[in-house]
């Protein structure tokens, strides 16, 4: 396989148990399949199952919730619609506590839904209401059953799914009560509607007392009143003027004013043009592709700004970011901004390579992983845009294993998509063939014998192309486990999600998915909008906008965050090419003419490289043969100390630096 050593196994990462069998990842050829001897015992949750968010103060909604009950009460599906910073996430948590328990039986399930894909939705809706012994993936036909007799109310806020995809979400659901939160344009077919306006005048000078700490005079309300008849009443633009004037009256009534004659898109460009340097920073780093949130535990390490997690708050009061628990991001009426007036491909960037080297550090952490999956696909389809083809690859490489063993199969299908158009824009078949490969066992294990069997055989074909005769067995002891090229009796779209069918059928096979390579091992630290809640871990003053906002005023570029610092390297030799002999068995490295070796190689020729550090006065460990993380260190060390790309790989130019050197020994 391309940038990587194939002479044995990575280590095993870990496994899952699906549909009878059990699925191995670890090895560099890609995940296997094996028989489970003992199943993980699965048991229903006792209801009332009952996983809501934390309450919060609802404001002037009495009609609209009036309505949602009657509705939930009735069985029909709801589907609460309105502009970005409307209210209506601040609505749907509230309901989540009020609804009376005999609307459902069974329990209230509350998901957030931006970013996630249907069979991520579904993996979470089984969760919710079966509990295993053991790490489970479910199939389709698991999830369909253990869903059928539930009597919940499942609430939904930010959908994204296409109108097919929401009905085959609706399939899932036939006994339970499902009420929706989108922006205009989502169609649910046959749901009830229930739009969401602003607040009216009264609301808002309510809404802005309890933000600003005191009760409001006459001549505040009236304040209040025109900036509320500027903002439509929407409730986040209100508590960003407010945060942007900082509750001085008379400068909110100025704001109010320029508001009526530039448009709502001004509280978002004064508000950028006001930033501190750490708040530039630590809003660049945040700053992902399509708004998608990342931990916040990340964002000290991305910004370099100590009191990041202040900073952060601060930025949320000004209604510049959502925090959703404990997950940041750019709050959706200001992206289009961001977007527009700051050159994000640095801090991006940045972002990436942290994520990609977080990934790989915490491969035996997979359910942490997996909570970064928005940000992790995010970024690998932003890298398309952008020309960052084998920055992908490696992403794709550090954490698709995480992403199906901890259960977001959609994130791990967009992930190596992703991957599979850097591995053409590369030419990189090996790569193409692993991709091929995992893609092939995705949809097995999703009970699509179909979709998996030309997956397969194509990676097969390329595999034998390369000559690599132990990845071409991997991928045919996977063809073993295709169950006869027929799919179950389950509905067939939510097995295979249509994008890929289609391209399934126009490329003979040869769909979704691609490549990987090595991993860059940087680092291993460790939908919501507002109405009137305070911002807490748990919620949000703003949401999604349907459209994007007019282009700003340029604003000065925010400084791009550095890369989190790697582990210490070890203090370089004394000038960039002088040796420090230590022995004679570091005098054979590893030819320059093979196959780079990188994180996860494993073999005698790792050993060899190993050898030849330490005999140049580096530090890559103990001399085992597996390329971790204190040998990406020492390559890195000596990479810079050489003049040569210090990407932590012993790729053909580093080898040759290596044995020059060597060479010099006495």
């Amino acid at each position: 396989m391309s940038d990587m050593e194939t002479d044995g196994l990575a280590g095993l990462t870990g496994e899952v148990a699906v549909g009878g069998r059990s699925l191995v990842f670890g090895s560099l050829h890609g995940a296997e399949v094996m028989e489970l001897t003992e199943p993980p015992a699965s048991t229903a949750r006792t209801p009332p199952i009952l996983l809501r968010p934390d309450p919060v103060w609802l404001l002037d909604r009495e009609v609209e919730l009036a309505e949602l009950e009657s509705s939930i009460a009735t069985g029909s599906v709801t589907q609460i619609v309105g502009e970005a910073g409307v209210g209506k996430t601040t609505l749907l948590r509230h309901l989540a506590h009020a609804v009376p328990t005999d609307a459902s039986p069974d329990g209230v399930v509350y998901l957030g839904a931006r970013g996630l894909r249907l069979l991520d939705l579904a993996q979470l809706l089984f969760d919710a209401v079966i509990v295993s012994t053991g790490r489970t993936k479910a199939t389709p036909s698991d999830i369909a059953r253990a869903l059928a007799s539930q009597r919940l109310l499942v609430i939904v806020d930010d959908l994204e799914l296409s109108p097919a995809e929401i009905d085959e979400l609706l399939g899932l659901l036939p006994s339970s009560a499902l009420v929706v939160a989108s922006s205009p344009g989502v169609a649910v077919r046959d749901a009830r509607v229930i739009p969401i306006a602003g607040l009216p005048a009264e609301a808002s000078g309510e809404l802005l007392a309890r933000h600003s700490g005191h009760e409001l005079e006459e001549g505040e309300r009236r304040d209040a009143a025109a900036l509320s008849s500027a903002v439509a009443g929407n409730p986040s633009q209100q508590l960003q003027a407010g945060a942007l004037a900082d509750w001085r009256w008379p400068r909110i009534a100025e704001l109010a004013a320029e508001v009526s004659s530039s448009g709502v898109g001004l509280l978002s460009r004064r508000a950028l043009e006001t930033l501190s340097e750490p708040e530039q920073r630590v809003l660049a780093a945040v700053a992902l592709p399509d708004a998608m949130p990342i931990h916040s535990r990340h964002v000290v390490s991305l910004s370099s700004v100590e009191e990041a997690g202040e900073v952060a708050h601060q930025l949320v009061r000004a209604g510049l970011l959502a925090l959703e628990d404990d997950t940041l991001r750019l709050a959706d009426g200001v992206a289009a901004e961001v977007e527009a007036a700051w050159p994000l491909t640095s801090p991006r960037s940045v972002t990436l390579a942290y994520l990609t080297g977080w990934a790989e550090g915490h491969r035996r952490l997979p359910d942490a992983v997996a909570e970064e999956s928005r940000a992790i696909v995010s970024l690998a389809r932003w890298t398309a845009t952008v020309g960052q083809h084998r920055e992908a690859l490696r992403l794709a490489w550090s954490a698709e294993s995480s992403l199906a063993l901890g259960g977001r199969w959609g994130a791990w299908g967009a992930l190596l998509d992703a991957a599979h158009t850097s591995a053409l824009e590369l030419g990189d078949r090996d790569a193409e063939a692993w991709v091929l490969h995992e893609q092939g066992v995705r949809t097995a294990m999703l009970e699509d014998g179909d979709a998996a069997e030309p997956l397969l055989a194509r990676a097969l074909e390329l595999r034998e192309e390369q000559g690599d005769a132990e990845a071409a067995e991997a991928t045919r002891r996977m063809m073993e486990h295709v169950p006869s090229g027929r799919r179950s009796s389950h509905r067939r779209g939510f097995q295979l999600e249509p994008q890929h069918r289609g391209r399934l059928l126009a490329l003979f096979g040869v769909v979704v998915v691609a490549a990987v390579v090595v991993a860059v091992v940087l680092a291993t630290s460790g939908g919501s909008d507002g109405q009137a809640e305070e911002p807490s871990p748990s919620s949000s003053p703003v949401e999604r906008s349907p459209a994007p906002s007019p282009s700003p005023t340029p604003l000065p570029p925010p400084p791009p965050p550095p890369p989190p610092p790697p582990p210490p390297p070890p203090p370089p030799p004394p000038g960039p090419v002088t040796p420090t002999p230590t022995g004679d068995s570091a005098k054979v490295v590893p030819s320059p003419n093979a196959k780079p070796i990188g994180p996860g190689s494993k073999g005698n020729r790792t050993r060899r490289l190993q050898e030849a550090l330490r005999a140049l006065g580096y530090q890559p460990g103990t001399i085992d043969g597996e390329y971790g993380p204190s040998t990406a260190t020492a390559i890195t060390a000596f990479q810079g100390a050489n003049n040569l790309t210090p990407d932590g790989v012993a790729g053909p130019a580093t080898l040759r630096a290596l044995n020059a050197i060597i060479k010099q020994l006495p």
